[in-house]
């Protein structure tokens, strides 16, 4: 690693996903309805203050992309919340390709390990190798079954967290002479 931000950032990302993942892995009926709900919820509110905003400054300004904008995305908040699954979906796509990017970070993390000969720098590439196939699995492969999906993605994230946290462990920054 090039600063100690970066190395920071990595680990505060890596915790976080860690917990994430183990959160899916455990109780994935009951995020996916949650996801659900907050999602749908939020949106609902959205477009309620967006038909409020045109009701209240019609007289002002007779936009109505307000009003057709709020009652769009009221009908999205709504769909979200009868149709189970569907963030959880979403969320697994933005999962996977977070996981791939974090593959290729611990890519270039590999790459500086061999180029400033700091050692066990294969085992940092097996890493990313399986971050970047865990988060394709994530984008491509199509689960029967959402629970497993939500199940998988936890497990990923959490194997992805660790690969990472045992990455920045065993990399050490070069010293450099001047």
């Amino acid at each position: 690693m090039k600063n100690k931000v970066t190395r920071k950032s990595i680990l505060l990302s890596s915790l976080i996903l860690l917990v994430l993942g183990l959160i899916l892995a455990i109780f994935p009926n009951n995020i996916m309805r949650f996801f659900d709900y907050i999602v749908g919820v939020a949106l609902a509110v959205i477009g309620l203050i967006n038909i409020a905003v045109y009701f209240k400054n019609r007289k002002i300004d007779n936009n109505i992309l307000s009003l057709i904008f709020g009652v769009l995305i009221i009908a999205l908040g709504v769909y979200f919340i009868l149709t189970p699954g569907l963030v959880v979906k979403i969320a697994s796509i933005l999962f996977g390709l977070s996981i791939i990017f974090n593959g290729i970070v611990s890519l270039q993390l590999a790459m500086d390990a061999k180029k400033f000969n700091t050692g066990k720098w294969g085992i940092i590439l097996l890493f990313a190798i399986i971050n970047i196939i865990f988060g394709a699995i994530l984008l491509f492969y199509p689960f029967a079954s959402i629970l497993i999906l939500i199940m998988y993605t936890g497990i990923f994230m959490t194997i992805s967290a660790i690969f990472n946290l045992l990455s920045l462990l065993i990399h050490k920054e070069p010293k450099y002479e001047n």
